[in-house]
């Protein structure tokens, strides 16, 4: 059962905001379904216990990042994206995907998230990174079940009918989730959806 520690972003993590971590790729990857226990300062004087949650997803990325490109005082970066650490597939995120990428870890946009990372690891060049994301670990407190997310971003609801008298038992969150869109899709590929299905005009 997986560990991770935390130095920052706290509140956001507490709040539910923050519902995933890059890290180095480990020995032995986390994988879908395993119950993450998370803590803040891990192996510290004040290390204090944040939570459990059960992973969703995982992913792994590696990174080009140079913060004076060619001397011209521009920082360039580019994020690919791998299923599996060492797979020869891989998708580039846009911009945009890479801003997403960095606020769902509490970054305001992808630089400032990559300049992090530099001071912390240095030479971003040939690391592997695993992205790793969590639910809240919510439960109903009434039937103990997994809760679920709704359209409204402060309620979520709880589809154990049978606990309920067949009824869905909604819950009322102090923070709203924090809502982030879907990535564009690129140009061609719109574009051929829109033909394929006749929406042109």
């Amino acid at each position: 059962m997986p560990t991770i520690g935390f130095t920052v972003f706290k509140d956001k993590i507490l709040s539910g905001v923050k519902r995933q971590t890059i890290r180095l790729l480990r020995k032995r990857p986390i994988k879908v379904g395993e119950k993450l226990y998370l803590f803040w300062h891990l192996r510290r004087k004040d290390c204090v216990k944040l939570g459990e949650a059960v992973c969703t997803e995982t992913f792994f990325i590696n990174v080009l990042y140079d913060e004076n490109f060619l001397d011209s005082g521009e920082p360039v970066f580019r994020i690919d994206v791998h299923q599996e650490p060492h797979s020869f597939g891989f998708q580039t995120l846009t911009e945009s995907q890479a801003d997403d990428l960095a606020k769902r870890d509490g970054f305001n946009n992808a630089l400032e998230m990559l300049r992090w990372f530099s001071e912390k690891h240095g030479d971003l060049d040939g690391l592997i990174f695993q992205v790793i994301r969590w639910n809240n670990g919510s439960s109903c407190p009434v039937c103990g079940s997994p809760v679920h997310a709704t359209a409204d971003p402060k309620r979520d609801v709880c589809i154990n009918a049978q606990a309920h008298n067949g009824q869905p038992y909604f819950l009322f969150r102090n923070h709203a989730r924090e809502e982030f869109p879907e990535p564009p899709l690129v140009p061609f590929l719109e574009k051929r959806l829109l033909k394929e299905c006749n929406c042109e005009g």
